[in-house]
Order: C-alpha cells, then sequence, then structure tokens
C-alpha cells in the first residue's frame, strides 16, 4: 500500500468540511461513518468513542482535511447549533451536546485532523445510541453500549512480531506492555507521529495511535512508513501490509477499568 493510499485509508476513517457557514448535511457512509453530503471532496465523519463523565457523556468524533487548514471555533459552533449529533438513551430523550470542544489538532503535512469532543449533560440509564441527523430529513441510531461504561472502538495487532503500548508516542519511550498477533486493545481516535531520526524526511515517519490497554491509556505504532521507503527503494516495489501496517481497526467494545478522558481532564486541563 503506497503512503498516498494509506493517507486515503486514513482519510476514509476521518472528517470535517472547509467550513463555508453553510449546514452540513450527513449522508450514511458505513456503520459509524458518514459522508459530508455535497461537498467537493470525500470527507468521512467517524464516530471513535463514548466515555462516562460526572455529568454525563462525552462522544469523541475525528474530522480530516486534505488541504492547509485549521479548524476554527465558527465551524465547531456551528456543528453544535446545528444538533446534527444527538445522544439518547432507554428512556428516548435525545440530548443536545452543551459544547463542541477540539481538544486537540492532529495536522500532518497538507492534512488537518482535529478530534473533537461533543459533550452531553445529564442522567444517562439504559442502552446509549447516537442519533446522526441526516439529509432529506432522516437519522441513523447507532448503538454505543450501556451508558455505565466507555466504549471504544477495538483494534487488533496484526504485526507478525507483534507490537509494543509506549507511555508516548516515541520508540524509545519506557513500554507500558507487549501485544501479541490477535491481541486486542481499544481506539480513542488520537494519532501523533514519530520519526526515528530527526534529520529523516517528512514523510520517513512512524504513525502512533493512542490506545486503551489493560487499563491504561499508551501509544502504540501502526503504520511505519520509513520501513515502506526503504523496502521500496531495495525491491522496487511496495511491501505487503505486514511489514509496515502492525494493528487493524475493528467494531466497538468496553475497555476494561476507567483511564481518564481521551481530551484531558474534565477540570478543563484540556482547554476547554
Amino acid at each position: 500500500m503506497s503512503y498516498g493510499k494509506y493517507i486515503l485509508v486514513i482519510a476514509a476513517l476521518v472528517l470535517l468540511t472547509a467550513g463555508t457557514g453553510a449546514a452540513v448535511k450527513l449522508a450514511p457512509a458505513g456503520y459509524y461513518e458518514f459522508c459530508v453530503a455535497d461537498s467537493d471532496e470525500d470527507y468521512i465523519v467517524t464516530v471513535y468513542g463514548r466515555e462516562v463523565t460526572p455529568e454525563g457523556q462525552n462522544v469523541y468524533i475525528g474530522f480530516l482535511f486534505y488541504a492547509v487548514h485549521s479548524a476554527c471555533p465558527e465551524e465547531t459552533n456551528s456543528l453544535c447549533c446545528d444538533n446534527l449529533i444527538l445522544l439518547e438513551d432507554d428512556s428516548g430523550v435525545a440530548h443536545e451536546p452543551t459544547s463542541v470542544h477540539i481538544p486537540l489538532n492532529q495536522g500532518f503535512y497538507e492534512m488537518s485532523r482535529p478530534f473533537v469532543k461533543y459533550k452531553y449533560v445529564g442522567d444517562f440509564a439504559g442502552s446509549c445510541r447516537l442519533v446522526v441527523k441526516l439529509e432529506d430529513g432522516e437519522t441513523a441510531r447507532l448503538d454505543l453500549g450501556p451508558a455505565e461504561c466507555d466504549f471504544y472502538r477495538k483494534g487488533t495487532v496484526t504485526a507478525q512480531d507483534g507490537v509494543a503500548v509506549h507511555v508516548v508516542p516515541d520508540y524509545g519511550s519506557p513500554v507500558l506492555c507487549e501485544l501479541r498477533p490477535g491481541d486486542t486493545f481499544y481506539l480513542t481516535g488520537r494519532n501523533s507521529y514519530f520519526w526515528p531520526d530527526p534529520d529523516l524526511a517528512w514523510y520517513d515517519c512512524v504513525t502512533f495511535e493512542e490506545v486503551i490497554c489493560g487499563g491504561a491509556r499508551g501509544w502504540l505504532p501502526s503504520y511505519d512508513n520509513k520501513k515502506r521507503m526503504e523496502y521500496v527503494e531495495k525491491h522496487g516495489k511496495e511491501p505487503p501490509d505486514e511489514v509496515v501496517k502492525f494493528v487493524e481497526a475493528g467494531d466497538f467494545g468496553i475497555p476494561g477499568g476507567r483511564v481518564g478522558t481521551a481530551g484531558g481532564g474534565e477540570d478543563g486541563t484540556d482547554g476547554e
């Protein structure tokens, strides 16, 4: 898989349209994914997870622009005011988000990837469902698990030699645990990039994903573009996925224990 194709795979997992002031319209793209309708690009909205908070619930969503663009407050405010993404429980009451906040902008080269927290206040009981308003007045309801538990997208280790979970996104940082092929973990939606050598080109990097594993939160490498470049230079062709791709995203599930919030603490430490 070429790096360009890998970027498109990421784009197929995340989303946001450059704000023009017009209302955003969504159309189904997958069970946890939605197209931004009527846009010139194939932007996709993806749900990453839901976390229990003292005030209610947080839902985390990723956005991707294939352009040099930083998300601005006007865009996130418009998403909040449009109330396209609601959260309901067994009572059937659809709660509107009280805030839409960007804890982190995970930009890389000509991409901007805001990591967005939708905050819902209230007492939730039973099963949580995300209610997404689609174009033409239709809605989609997605199962986000029992209200008393966190609910995140699962991942599986595909690397033949396994993979290490680090304290920070750096091969040189302490290792929290070692995962074997077939082991599962939970993706929070946050990512980062690491350069094994500071003198390397911008594209000779390793993509790290933040994960929840064994009650702890850490970082594991998911794709090594440095290895890809070395393989192409040596063999004159693209490497098989197992050489450079270490994990595979899957369905959702409940991680064990409480390990904090993906965007930082609820005391404002994430900048909210």
